[in-house]
């Protein structure tokens, strides 16, 4: 991984979000984005991702995100999940759900674009150090 940034995949509904989501990661990550749970599933099949970044919600009042992770969890094992919503809280029963399908955090959204960054950055790291 020291040759090349990790990949990340950003999923989220918000187009002017996403957009900014992904130039914000680009300068640390090859970034691919996706806007619904079939875009992000197809990016899934064609590509071996270090991390992805979904938010719950893909459609109104949809929990898409969940969907997305429990494929991303099942295709790349080893990838660092985080959910992202603006429901989310610390110990919800939303926050446990995205847990407990396979996300490795799950944080508010609008995000704080350096910890999660970072927090991405470093588990990506250590889970490739794991090889």
């Amino acid at each position: 991984m020291a040759d090349k940034n990790p990949r990340l995949l950003v999923v989220d509904d918000e187009v002017q979000y996403l957009g900014s989501l992904g130039r914000a990661f680009s300068g640390s990550f090859e970034v691919d984005t996706a806007e619904t749970l079939e875009q992000s599933v197809a990016k899934l099949d064609s590509n071996n991702y270090d991390a992805v970044l979904t938010d719950l919600q893909l459609t109104s009042g949809g929990s898409e995100g969940m969907e997305v992770i429990t494929y991303a969890r099942k295709k790349l094992p080893r990838a660092v999940i985080v959910m992202n919503s603006a429901a989310m809280l610390p110990g919800s029963d939303l926050e446990k759900q995205a847990l407990s399908l396979g996300a490795d955090k799950a944080v508010k959204k609008p995000i704080a674009l350096f910890a999660v960054r970072g927090y991405l950055l470093e588990t990506c790291q250590s889970r490739q150090g794991g090889n």
